[in-house]
């Protein structure tokens, strides 16, 4: 009994704990700016794991206007950017970005 409460309290963490596939460090943030779908494109260097078009799109709604600040604020600091994204397709397709952080 004892056994499968640990069980299945390590699964309940393994799920609720986010991960995501892929992470750039050190990015150079390039050419940034919306789609006409309304997701924000931001122009990274290096170019992670053959990302199409050299970039990741953020499309989740509910980040779209934050990762677009915390771009366009790393890119007039000159300063680099760590960018977590998911590339469902694998390499030279397009990367979505899931979070931005300012090193």
């Amino acid at each position: 009994m004892k056994i499968k409460s640990v069980m299945s309290a390590i699964v309940i963490c393994m799920v609720c704990s986010k991960s995501y596939a892929l992470a750039q460090k050190k990015a150079t943030i390039g050419m940034t700016g919306v789609e006409n779908t309304g997701a924000i494109y931001v122009h990274i260097t290096p170019n992670p794991n053959s990302c199409l078009y050299s970039g990741v799109y953020f499309t989740q709604p509910a980040i779209i206007d934050k990762a677009l600040s915390v771009a366009l604020s790393a890119k007039m600091a000159s300063k680099t950017v760590q960018i977590n994204y998911d590339q469902p397709k694998g390499a030279n397709t397009q990367c979505i970005g899931q979070a931005i952080y300012i090193e």
